[in-house]
């Protein structure tokens, strides 16, 4: 049951990335692939994706807020055994897209200024 639940969140995570770059109409493809790579080692706790990541000097963002988001996301997926299934696959769909798009941001601008 709570692996038919992940599914259903990979799933759904994968749609609303999708609606979002069609929405905002990112045509570009490298930077969204770096913004994944960096997600997926954000999400397995990656310390050289990490250093990377805070490395970047040639664009200004807020360290805390990824910090923030990353924690969320973690903390959401601690908790997903505690929680409502159907509650928890949202609050962790959420995170994760928000996470995602704030390095989707990021990786846009440090490779479109390069």
């Amino acid at each position: 049951m709570a692996e038919q639940a992940t599914v259903v969140a990979a799933r759904a995570i994968s749609v609303a990335v999708a609606k979002a770059h069609r929405d905002s109409g990112e045509g570009d493809k490298e930077h969204i692939e770096i913004a994944d790579r960096w997600f997926e080692g954000l999400l397995s706790k990656d310390i050289s994706v990490t250093n990377e990541i805070y490395a970047i000097h040639n664009v200004e963002f807020d360290r805390q807020e990824l910090r923030k988001l990353v924690r969320t996301v973690h903390m959401v997926q601690d908790n997903i055994e505690n929680e409502h299934e159907e509650e928890s696959t949202m609050k962790l769909l959420g995170a994760k897209k928000q996470l995602l798009c704030f390095l989707r941001s990021i990786a846009k601008e440090a490779y479109v200024k390069s």
